[in-house]
C-alpha cells in the first residue's frame, strides 16, 4: 500500500516522495494545493472516496497516516 500511496503523491507533484513511512509530508512540499491533487490521485488509485471531514493535518501527516486513513475507508480490502 505504501508504494501505491507514494506513487499517487508523485503524480500529485511530490517529487521526491519520502522513503520513510513516518516522514512528515510537509517537509516534502505538501501544501493545500498538493493535498487537493493527492486526494484525487488517492481516490482514483484506491477506489475510495475521501470525505472532506477526513482531510485533516493528522491524516495527511505521513505515508503511515495516509495508509491508516485509506485502510479505514476500505482500501486494500477484498471486495
Amino acid at each position: 500500500m505504501l508504494d501505491r500511496i507514494r506513487n499517487s503523491l508523485r503524480k500529485a507533484g511530490m517529487n521526491p516522495a519520502p522513503d520513510s513511512p513516518d516522514a512528515l509530508l510537509a517537509d516534502y512540499g505538501l501544501d493545500s494545493l498538493m493535498t487537493a491533487m493527492a486526494i484525487l490521485e488517492l481516490q482514483d488509485e484506491f477506489g475510495v472516496k475521501i470525505p472532506q471531514k477526513a482531510v485533516t493535518p493528522e491524516n495527511f501527516e505521513s505515508l503511515s497516516s495516509l495508509a491508516a486513513l485509506l485502510g479505514s475507508l476500505g482500501a486494500g480490502k477484498p471486495e
